[in-house]
């Protein structure tokens, strides 16, 4: 009996996952340690330093895992918590010159498999927080992993496993609310918690890629990789 339920299974994720849109690895953070998709900068180092890690939405499912933040209910997907995040309450970032805001994840998957797959990432800006029909009820994403996908280390030991810079020129006043949704692969039952810095807008400004290099500050953004269409814990 179980082994015929195990076949089944199988094959039903062998439907599912041809059902899915073809994607690549634009980005191998474990290997690449930063890399730049559609404009935005993933990073594994904490180019920043200090603040408190301040969660605004935390997912928990198995193999897939997907969620937004909002202040409505019920949850839609595998959303364990989530919570209104105003545009305001994100810090802003200059790298290089150019204005980011910054978003962290923390991801628990643990030692027996410490990779976890960004399969897709969407931000939008609406004028309330408690949106909860993700698939109509949004406008239009203001920013899009479209074909790549990310492969991140949930074993990085620092402040967070990812540092996200996103384009502060992305956000063009639609509402003062921000959502995030994002899709991870082998969760493998963990929990993954989307947050930003306690503080409140900052503007700490590091230099350009190449005076880094000089420096020997080790920040990595000397590395970051142009693609295709795209950890001491508190």
């Amino acid at each position: 009996m179980f082994p015929r339920m195990i076949r089944r299974l199988g094959l039903l994720m062998l439907v599912l996952l041809a059902a899915l849109p073809v994607r690549a690895i634009a980005l191998n953070l474990p290997a690449d340690g930063s890399g730049m998709i559609n404009g935005a900068i993933f990073h594994t180092i904490d180019p920043i330093g200090g603040g408190v890690f301040s969660p605004f939405l935390g997912m928990q499912g198995d193999f897939f895992q997907h969620g937004y933040n909002t202040t409505g209910s019920p949850f839609q997907y595998n959303e364990t918590f989530a919570s209104a995040l105003p545009l305001s309450a994100i810090p802003l970032v200059n790298l290089g010159g150019v204005h980011y805001r910054e978003f962290l994840l923390r991801a628990t998957n643990g030692p027996a498999s410490p990779l976890l797959l960004l399969y897709d990432l969407r931000f939008y800006q609406e004028s309330v927080a408690d949106l909860l029909d993700h698939a109509a009820g949004f406008s239009a994403s203001l920013y899009d992993l479209n074909d790549d996908m990310v492969t991140i280390n949930t074993e990085n030991p620092g402040f967070a496993d990812l540092y996200l810079y996103v384009p502060d020129s992305i956000f063009s006043g639609n509402g003062p609310y921000v959502y995030l949704y994002s899709n991870f692969w082998y969760a493998g039952g963990e929990a993954d918690i989307w947050g930003v810095r306690s503080q409140q807008v900052f503007v700490p400004v590091v230099p350009e890629p190449a005076t880094l290099g000089l420096l020997g500050l080790g920040l990595g953004l000397g590395g970051l990789l142009v693609r295709r269409s795209r950890r001491t814990r508190a």
